[in-house]
C-alpha cells in the first residue's frame, strides 16, 4: 500500500469501516511510514474533535491514547481473524482427507 492509498483509507479507518485485508494493509503502512501515521494522528483528533460535539460529549483529554488502543484493538482483531482462517483451511483439509480416505476405505470393501 502506497502514500495515496493510504491517506484514503483514513476516515474509513477512523470509522471502523474498513475490511481485515485493508486494514492488514494499512496498519503495516502505519508502522513504517511516519507522514502517514502523523496524517492519521491529525484525522483522528480532529475527528474525535468533531464526534464529541456533535454528540454533546466532552472529547478526550488523550485523543493519542484513544488512538493507540484502536490501533491495538483493530491489530489483535487481525490477528483473530487470521488465527480463524488458518484453522478453518486446516479443518477443511482434514475433512476433505477424511473423505477421500472413507471413500477409498469403501472402495476396498466392494471389491
Amino acid at each position: 500500500m502506497n502514500c495515496k492509498e493510504t491517506e484514503e483509507l483514513l476516515l474509513p479507518f477512523i470509522q471502523s469501516e474498513l475490511d481485515v485485508e485493508q486494514v492488514q494493509d494499512f496498519l503495516e503502512h502505519i508502522k513504517t511510514c511516519s507522514f502517514c501515521r502523523e496524517e492519521l494522528e491529525i484525522y483522528y483528533i480532529v475527528y474525535a474533535e468533531i464526534d464529541g460535539l456533535d454528540n454533546n460529549a466532552f472529547p478526550s483529554y488523550d485523543p493519542m491514547g484513544e488512538l493507540e488502543k484502536k490501533i491495538d484493538a483493530v491489530h489483535a482483531l487481525v490477528q483473530r481473524n487470521h488465527r480463524y482462517m488458518v484453522c478453518k483451511y486446516a479443518l477443511t483439509t482434514l475433512a476433505v482427507i477424511g473423505m477421500i480416505v472413507s471413500f477409498f476405505v469403501q472402495m476396498r470393501l466392494w471389491i
